[in-house]
């Protein structure tokens, strides 16, 4: 009886195993903008999935940048390249027109252009590492950003961007923790059902 439930187990989990193995995992690049009594901070967290797609030339600007109707992150001074991921999302976080630029930032390059739909990263990125990146733009509130709280998501199969401007939201659970916890709970199920 032990031993039964014991090769139950086990095949459960390898089951588990593989099939978090075949689905392709999902990278997502989260990007915070939070207002205090001094300034804006923006924060970019995550990983992208920059596989298969083409690059652009080569630029070294050393300012982060703001603007609602166009784009937005952090460039410190390290050369980059643009790609085009192919990504859908709405065209705007906020009415604004007007770019707000900083170089107190630090980390590493991730750029977003939601209006040509083009996105940038250290020319020595590495698919699918992890990078973090903040910026901090001095005396400049929301309303003078021109950026609308919410939560702002572009994304293909594969990758996201999500901007949130104001309090973050919740992330997603990636697709492969979904599926090895259903399986795992259905392994659960079974047992018990086989016990009744």
């Amino acid at each position: 009886m032990m031993l039964s439930f014991i090769k139950r187990i086990v095949t459960c989990g390898v089951v588990a195993a593989v099939a978090a193995l075949a689905i392709p995992a999902h990278s997502a690049i989260i990007a915070t903008l939070t207002e205090g009594p001094q300034g804006v901070t923006l924060d970019i967290e995550g990983s992208f999935d920059i596989s298969g797609l083409s690059g652009g030339g080569i630029f070294n600007f050393n300012v982060a940048a703001i603007k609602p109707d166009n784009f937005f992150g952090v460039r410190p001074g390290q050369s980059y390249r643009f790609y085009t991921p192919n990504l859908t999302g709405p065209a705007t976080f906020g009415p604004g027109t007007l770019e707000a630029q900083t170089t107190n930032q630090s980390g590493d390059v991730f750029f977003y252009n939601n209006l040509n739909d083009r996105i940038a990263f250290a020319t020595d990125y590495v698919s699918g590492s992890q990078l973090s990146s903040t910026a901090f733009f001095p005396f400049f509130t929301f309303s003078d950003l021109g950026v609308t709280p919410g939560s702002y998501v572009w994304s293909n199969t594969t990758n996201s961007v999500t901007l949130n401007v104001g309090s973050p939201a919740v992330i997603p659970v990636p697709a492969s923790g979904v599926m090895v916890g259903s399986l795992l709970l259905g392994c659960i199920a079974l047992r018990r059902f086989k016990r009744a």
